[in-house]
């Protein structure tokens, strides 16, 4: 019967392609309802795949007898499709076999939950891959794992787990060929091996994309491992690549306010791995509108002394036209898990005065400025999680950052005020606790080959009894809500939502629409809206990293969306 079938397949088949064949299936019982297959298929070959698809998902829900009896065709354009379903098969028994508590605790496996339970084989064959899983990140990158069948009974399988470990491997060490000054020690904490540790297939798998996101250095051909007895030895081909830069923009604007010419402009210092520790320094300097200027400098040392452990330093000043001048210093001792997940502990310290008068200004002023001369202590922790499948221009995947701290905030009086109006202080304590929290979470959703959605979500409070314009979050621009001047927002506590559409055009390149909106509060004046700006933006890829120009329109409070007022924000990732 099966030759004969096999024949009148062959048969029809040098006939029929390119031809609809209409398809009818019988058998003893009814189709299963949850079974959705097409009735129609391209060609004869069409027809035997559709039978197939038949099968499996009757195999899938526990029939593991189903097949197909015969195909036969009435005519060049229609064919019948016999099968056999057969009894429908449970466990009747699982057993551990010869695996290891900790691997089954792993995967979550209990006997009991196999006991007349339907038998799914995409089910089981999930669970068996992550017990080899288990197997191949704990030092046994040559296991296999399988289902011994002890009987099948009327009551349904009997069968038993089974692992054939193979030799046990450590990770011997790095080799490195090439001429990148990248240290050992280094690529064994960021990449998260370690000398004489258990082989790790998920990490050893990891190790060409966690290279591509170092800045300081390129692969020139796939690294590679070899085995030794019970060792294996990672052999990276690694040259050095410039990721240190200075960059200056200088430009010219007209005052909206004085009508005068300002000069604007933006320097920026970045060193990368100067000592082969895998350091970073970087200072930027931003001189904008008006006398409106910010300087940043950042130190990151990660794995002092060959631990996980590092420095992660900061200092910020910021100076609002004439109005007010911020300082911060921030330092923290970071733990770093691997790659950029860490968690950091940090003192932050923050002051703040008012430019043009001094607290101890004869000048008289009848009412409470909205800027203070104040000074915050903070204790903070940040943690952080990345699981991209590349960081600068990822797919699929997501971030966290969360960051929260706690301190006191002194505020200095203004004596003059003080003195003139002693009852304007009576609600302003000026020794007082001060709480603030962000967090900032990005999701990328895969829909096509090269179509990502990414969702973002940005949130942050900041609570104490008496809150001024200077130790406000300042919200706008390229890296919150695209469509307003930078910083432009003073707000008190938000939460920011991103919808965007990517077409990725190639490793480090995109286009991109793109919808930001939020809401946000400001309570020391008590006002609050809810912002939108949307637009569209493309990343393209440099010399010296990646640029990014969006052209985006805001709208706020009730005023309608004005094209006039449109912004172009720029962007640069300097890959680190």
């Amino acid at each position: 019967m099966k030759q004969f079938f096999f024949f009148l397949f062959l048969a029809f088949s040098s006939t029929s392609i390119g031809q609809k064949v209409s398809i009818q299936f019988i058998s003893t019982v009814d189709i299963d309802e949850r079974i959705q297959l097409p009735k129609v298929a391209k060609d004869s070959i069409g027809v035997l795949k559709i039978s197939q698809q038949l099968i499996d998902q009757y195999r899938e829900n526990s029939y593991l007898t189903a097949s197909i009896d015969s195909i036969i065709f009435r005519t060049k354009d229609n064919a019948i499709v016999f099968f056999y379903v057969g009894d429908q098969f449970n466990w009747s028994q699982l057993g551990k076999g010869n695996i290891s508590d900790e691997a089954l605790s792993k995967v979550n496996f209990r006997e009991n939950i196999y006991f007349n339970r339907p038998f799914r084989g995409n089910e089981t064959s999930l669970f068996l891959e992550g017990l080899l899983e288990y197997y191949e990140n704990n030092g046994y990158p040559f296991a296999q794992v399988n289902l011994i069948v002890k009987e099948i009974e009327e009551e349904g399988l009997i069968a038993d787990l089974n692992v054939m470990k193979g030799p046990e491997y450590k990770i011997d060490s790095i080799i490195i060929n090439g001429d990148s000054k990248v240290g050992e020690r280094y690529l064994y904490n960021y990449i998260g091996l370690k000398p004489g540790g258990l082989y790790n297939e998920s990490l050893i798998n990891d190790i060409g994309n966690r290279l591509d996101e170092i800045p300081f250095l390129s692969q020139t051909q796939p690294y590679e491992v070899q085995f030794f007895e019970d060792q294996s030895k990672v052999i990276l081909y690694l040259k050095k690549k410039p990721a240190s830069r200075f960059d200056g923009i200088l430009g010219v604007l007209t005052n909206e306010e004085t009508g005068k010419i300002d000069l604007t402009g933006n320097i920026e210092l970045n060193l990368k791995n100067a000592i082969g520790k895998g350091e970073a320094f970087d200072l930027e300097w931003r001189k904008l509108i008006g006398e409106t200027q910010n300087l940043k400098i950042h130190l990151n040392y990660p794995f002092l002394f060959n631990t996980p452990f590092g420095i992660d330093a900061g200092f910020e000043l910021y100076k609002r036209d004439t109005l007010f001048l911020d300082v911060s210093f921030k330092l923290g001792l970071q733990y770093v898990f691997k790659g950029y997940d860490y968690l950091q502990v940090f003192l932050k310290n923050n002051s703040s005065r008012r430019l043009g008068s001094t607290s101890t200004s004869s000048t008289p002023i009848l009412d409470l400025p909205p800027y203070a001369d104040y000074q915050s202590v903070l204790y903070g922790i940040e943690y952080n999680k990345e699981k991209l499948n590349y960081r600068y221009n990822p797919q699929k995947g997501y971030q966290l950052n969360i960051n929260t701290s706690t301190g006191k905030k002194n505020i200095q009086p203004i004596v003059s005020l003080q003195e003139s109006n002693p009852a304007v202080y009576a609600d302003i304590p000026l020794k007082s606790n001060l709480f603030q929290g962000k967090v900032e979470a990005s999701y990328y959703i895969p829909i096509a080959k090269r179509s990502v959605i990414k969702l973002r979500n940005q949130m942050a409070f900041l609570y104490n009894e008496a809150l001024f314009d200077n130790e406000l979050f300042r919200i706008g621009g390229i890296k919150t809500i695209r469509g307003f001047d930078e910083e432009s927002i003073f707000a008190s506590s938000y939460i920011i939502g991103t919808l965007e559409y990517r077409f990725i055009l190639d490793k480090n390149s995109s286009i991109y629409a793109f919808s930001d909106g939020g809401y946000y509060e400001k309570t020391n004046s008590t006002i609050n809206d809810t912002p939108i700006g949307f637009g569209v933006g493309m990343n393209f890829q440099t010399g010296a990293g990646i640029f990014s120009i969006n052209y985006a329109v805001g709208k706020q409070f009730d005023n309608p969306i004005d094209f006039r007022a449109s912004k172009i924000h720029f962007g640069f990732v300097n890959f680190f």
